[in-house]
């Protein structure tokens, strides 16, 4: 009996590991499957990535050539547009030709004979009030007369002042000059004589 209860101690821890190692070799297995699958839906989602970025190129390409094209249709239209306007101007103009040649002639004739008119007439024509007018243009011109004569006088006080600034810098160089040779000479009358200084800073 004791025999007995060993071996069923001993084959129940057996039974037991097997029993983890089936549920570690499935879960390893699920693992793996995972693994493959996630590994197979990468490699899609590549595929595919790539996919639309070609396609984006491809419209993104697309778009330009037609937008160009779309340019093209316009300039080709305006440029036809303005060939159309200028031809039919040439015909139009072609056509009533000698009509609107008299057109101009008799304008030019008719201005020209306004103009001479008006010319005649400005010759010898003063105006309503001569008067006030010759007022005007003697109050402007004493005005003028005026303003010259104060900007000459402002100008030779400029040059005045200028000549003055410069006599009174050179004096007070003149001055400044002086003041320093007496000091000099002071000092050195000082150091010479020492106690005799002040009887002979008199006769300097």
């Amino acid at each position: 009996m004791d025999s007995n209860k060993n071996f069923m101690n001993r084959t129940k821890p057996t039974k037991e590991k097997e029993n983890q190692l089936k549920t570690q070799e499935e879960s390893v297995r699920r693992e793996q499957k995972c693994k493959a699958q996630v590994q197979k839906k990468i490699k899609n989602s590549q595929i595919y990535t790539d996919k639309i970025h070609n396609y984006k190129l491809e419209i993104q390409d697309l778009s330009a050539k037609i937008n160009a094209r779309i340019w093209y249709y316009k300039q080709a239209e305006k440029s036809a547009i303005k060939i159309q306007k200028v031809y039919r101007g040439h015909l139009t103009r072609h056509l009533y030709a000698d009509e609107v040649s008299v057109i101009n002639g008799f304008t030019l004739k008719k201005i020209l004979k306004d103009i001479k008119k008006s010319d005649d007439y400005n010759l010898f024509y003063t105006g309503k009030r001569t008067v006030w007018a010759a007022g005007v243009i003697n109050r402007f011109m004493k005005r003028i007369i005026f303003l010259l004569k104060i900007r000459r006088i402002e100008e030779v006080y400029k040059h005045l002042k200028s000549v003055k600034e410069a006599e009174t810098c050179k004096n007070l160089r003149m001055d400044i000059r002086i003041f320093v040779a007496n000091m000099r000479i002071k000092h050195d009358i000082k150091k010479k004589f020492g106690r005799d200084y002040c009887e002979i800073i008199k006769y300097v």
